[in-house]
C-alpha cells in the first residue's frame, strides 16, 4: 500500500515563488504551487495561507483514507484542472473592457436592429454603467457579478431615477451581456436576476386648439412648418424632422366623397414600427399646409424637407426638443408636471407633460370631435402594434382625405387681426365653422346657396 505523503513548503528562484516538496513511495517530488487562477504564488505575508491551500489541493488525492476517496478526489482534481484550463483559454482571448464591449455590441450580428436614436440613448445608459463600474474598480466585463448588478440597480434608485428609467438602464445592461455571451459572462448573465420595477406611465397631455394657434403664430421658419406638419399629420417628431422630399407628392389628386378633388399627400413610414411592419402611412396634405410646402423653390426640393431641423435632430434630438419646449414656455405653457422640475422645492426629477408629442394627442382629439371613425384615425396617425396596423391598412383614401379636411384651419395673426378688428360677429362665425363637423358645414353652405338663389330671382 502506498504511503501517505507529507508536504513541505519552500520558495526558490529570483521571485521567490512557492514550491511543495513531498515523497511518494520513497520518491521525492517537487511541484510549483499555483493559485485558483493557475498563476504562480510569490512569497508574501498574505500568500503563505494561499500556498498552504494550494499544497493541500495538490496532496488531497493522496491523503484520503481509502481507495474510493482517493479516486473521487483525483477526479475532482482533474475537473478543477480542466476548469482552470478552460478559464485560461478564455482569458487568452482577451478580457473585454467596457469600451471594447460597447464596440463589440454595436458590431454584433446578434443584437436587435435598433434605430439611431435608440442606439444613442443606449450609449448614454452604457456610459452611466461604465462610470459606476470605475468607482468599484471593475475594469472588465467578466468581473461583473450578480452582486454588482444589484448594487448598480440600488445606485440608480439612490440617484432618484424613476422606476421606468431604472428598468431601461437594467434592460440595456442585460441585453449587452446577453449579446456578447461568453466574452462577457463566466457564470451567467449578472443582470438576469434583477427584478423589473413597477412602472408608472406618464403620457403627454393634449394642447387646446386656441393654444395650438397661439404657438403656431409665434413660431418662425422651419419650426413653424414642423408644427403645422405635427398638427395636420399627427406624426412623431423624429419622423417629421427626417422627412424627405421623396416622401412628398404635391400633385397627387385626393378625392372627397362629394367629388371635390384636393392635391398632395405625404408617405410616412413610422420609425417606431418600421422594423416590425415596414408599412407606410398615406396622409393627405391639409389645404392650409399645402401652400407652406409649395412656396419652397423647386430647385430646393431634394433631400430633407426641413434641412436645418434634420441636421439638429441628427446631431442631437435635444437641440430640437429644447427649441420646442422654449417656444411652449414663451407662450405660457407650463411644460412640467406640477411639483416637479426646477424651482419646486421638491427636488423631484422634472416630468414633462407638454411637448411636441402633445400635438399628436390634439390631432386625435380633433378628429374624434369631428366624428371621424376610429379606423380612419388609426390609419392616419399609425399605431404601435403590428396587429392594429394590419387592421387599418384597408381604409380608403377618400376617408383619409375627408378626415384631414375636417380639421380646422390654423388662423394666422394677420387673419385674426382682420377678423377681430371691425367684424367680431364674422370672427365668431369663422371660429364656429372651424370647430363643427364637416357635414354641418355643408348643410350651412347649402342653406346659404339656396338663399342666394332666391335673392337672385
Amino acid at each position: 500500500m502506498a504511503r501517505t505523503p507529507k508536504g513541505r513548503l519552500f520558495t526558490r528562484g529570483k521571485k521567490n515563488y512557492y514550491y511543495c516538496q513531498y515523497y511518494l513511495n520513497g520518491k521525492q517530488i517537487i511541484k510549483a504551487l499555483r493559485d485558483e487562477n493557475n498563476k504562480p504564488i510569490p512569497q508574501r505575508t498574505k500568500n503563505e495561507r494561499k500556498a498552504e491551500k494550494a499544497m493541500n489541493r495538490l496532496l488531497a488525492p493522496y491523503m484520503a483514507k481509502d481507495v474510493e476517496q482517493r479516486r473521487q478526489q483525483a477526479v475532482e482534481a482533474l475537473r478543477t484542472a480542466e476548469q482552470v484550463a478552460a478559464d485560461a483559454e478564455r482569458d487568452a482571448l482577451g478580457k473585454l473592457t467596457f469600451k471594447e464591449a460597447w464596440e463589440e455590441y454595436l458590431g454584433s450580428g446578434f443584437r436587435p436592429d435598433s434605430g439611431d436614436a435608440t442606439l444613442r440613448q443606449y450609449s448614454f445608459q452604457w456610459d452611466a454603467f461604465c462610470e459606476w463600474a470605475k468607482t468599484r474598480s471593475i475594469a472588465h466585463l467578466v468581473d461583473v457579478t450578480s452582486n454588482h448588478a444589484q448594487e448598480y440597480s440600488r445606485h440608480l434608485q439612490d440617484r432618484g431615477l424613476s422606476a421606468n428609467t431604472i428598468n431601461k438602464h437594467v434592460r440595456l445592461c442585460r441585453l449587452v451581456f446577453k449579446t456578447l455571451g461568453d466574452r462577457a459572462c463566466r457564470t451567467g448573465n449578472p443582470f438576469d436576476r434583477i427584478r423589473t420595477r413597477k412602472e408608472s406611465q406618464n403620457h403627454r397631455k393634449e394642447l387646446s386648439w386656441n393654444k395650438v394657434c397661439e404657438i403656431c403664430d409665434a413660431a418662425e421658419g422651419e419650426l413653424k412648418t414642423l408644427l403645422f406638419l405635427g398638427i395636420y399629420t399627427g406624426q412623431r417628431l423624429g419622423d417629421l424632422c427626417l422627412l424627405t422630399w421623396d416622401q412628398v407628392d404635391l400633385m397627387r389628386p385626393m378625392t372627397l366623397s362629394d367629388g371635390q378633388v384636393l392635391r398632395g399627400c405625404l408617405i410616412v413610414t413610422p420609425r417606431k414600427t418600421a422594423s416590425r411592419s415596414g408599412q407606410s402611412l398615406l396622409i393627405p396634405i391639409h389645404p392650409q399646409l399645402l401652400p407652406m410646402l409649395e412656396v419652397i423653390p423647386q430647385d430646393s426640393r431634394s433631400g430633407y424637407l426641413l434641412p436645418e431641423l434634420a441636421s439638429d435632430y441628427t446631431a442631437s434630438r435635444d437641440r430640437v426638443t429644447d427649441r420646442i419646449q422654449q417656444l411652449l414656455k414663451d407662450c405660457g405653457v407650463k411644460i412640467y408636471k406640477k411639483g416637479t422640475g426646477t424651482g419646486t422645492g421638491t427636488e423631484k426629477r422634472a416630468v414633462i407633460e407638454y411637448g411636441f408629442h402633445s400635438l399628436r394627442h390634439t390631432t386625435v382629439s380633433l378628429l374624434q370631435q369631428m366624428g371621424v371613425p376610429p379606423a380612419t384615425i388609426q390609419a392616419m396617425v399609425g399605431h404601435n402594434t403590428v396587429a392594429m396596423l394590419n387592421r387599418y391598412t384597408h381604409v380608403g383614401e377618400e376617408s383619409l382625405t375627408s378626415a384631414v379636411v375636417s380639421m380646422p384651419a390654423l388662423a394666422g395673426p394677420e387673419e385674426k387681426a382682420e377678423l377681430q378688428g371691425h367684424e367680431p360677429e364674422r370672427a365668431k362665425l369663422v371660429q364656429f365653422v372651424r370647430s363643427v363637423p364637416l357635414e354641418l358645414v355643408r348643410e350651412i353652405l347649402e342653406s346659404i346657396e339656396e338663399r342666394e338663389a332666391l335673392d337672385a330671382q
